[in-house]
C-alpha cells in the first residue's frame, strides 16, 4: 500500500470514529432528556377557558362550547333556551391563587321577549388543569352595559344601565347601576356591603 492510500484509510477511519462518537452522544443526550422529562410532574398550567366552561343558570348547568349553548325548552320543541357569552371577557386573579381567572357576562334567552343578563366567573383549576364555571347571578332583563372590570382588590365591578322599578320594558334603560361581586371558594357572591 502506498503512502497516499494509507493516509486516506486513516482519514476515513477517523471520520467514521468521529461520526460514531457524535451519533452515540446524540443518542445518549436524547435518551437522558426523555427520561428526565418523563419523570417530571405533568402539571401544565394553561390559560383559563371561559368559552368552554359550564355555568349554572336557573337550576340547570349549561356547558358552553365556543361561548354558546342551547337546550330544548321541552322535548321535541322547536323553541330553545340559548346561552352565550356577551361582549368582552375581563381577566384577573379573582381568588388570590396567582392564576388568571375570567369574568363573563352571559346572555340567557328562552324564546320570549326577555333577554336576561347574568354575571359569572371562570376559575382556573390548576390542580386538574381545567376551567370551573361558577354559579351565575342575574343582573337584569334587557339592560344596557357600560363596562365591567376587575379591581386589584379581587373584586368584580359590573356597571350597566337599567330602568326605574316602575318603568315598562319598552322604556330605554336610563338608570346607572354598579354592582360588586367576589369569589369565595368556587362560588360567585354579591358584595351587598358596598
Amino acid at each position: 500500500m502506498n503512502k497516499n492510500n494509507t493516509i486516506w484509510v486513516i482519514l476515513i477511519v477517523i471520520i467514521i470514529l468521529v461520526l460514531a462518537y457524535l451519533g452515540y452522544k446524540y443518542y445518549v443526550i436524547n435518551f437522558e432528556q426523555k427520561n428526565v422529562t418523563e419523570n417530571l410532574p405533568q402539571k401544565i398550567i394553561t390559560v383559563v377557558d371561559p368559552l368552554n366552561a359550564s355555568y349554572a343558570i336557573e337550576n340547570y348547568t349549561y356547558k358552553l362550547i365556543n361561548g354558546k349553548a342551547e337546550k330544548e325548552i321541552a322535548p321535541g320543541s322547536i323553541e330553545k333556551i340559548k346561552v352565550s357569552i356577551f361582549g368582552a371577557l375581563n381577566f384577573g386573579d379573582l381568588n388570590n391563587d396567582k392564576v388568571t381567572d375570567a369574568v363573563a357576562i352571559l346572555v340567557y334567552t328562552t324564546g320570549g321577549s326577555g333577554v336576561f343578563y347574568y354575571v359569572a366567573v371562570a376559575i382556573k383549576d390548576v390542580e386538574n388543569n381545567t376551567t370551573i364555571g361558577t354559579n351565575t347571578i342575574l343582573l337584569g332583563d334587557r339592560i344596557a352595559f357600560l363596562n365591567d372590570s376587575i379591581n386589584t382588590d379581587e373584586k368584580i365591578t359590573v356597571n350597566y344601565v337599567d330602568r326605574k322599578k316602575d318603568e315598562p320594558f319598552s322604556t330605554q334603560p336610563s338608570v346607572g347601576v354598579s354592582r360588586y361581586f367576589f369569589i369565595s371558594g368556587n362560588a360567585l357572591i354579591e358584595d351587598s356591603g358596598k
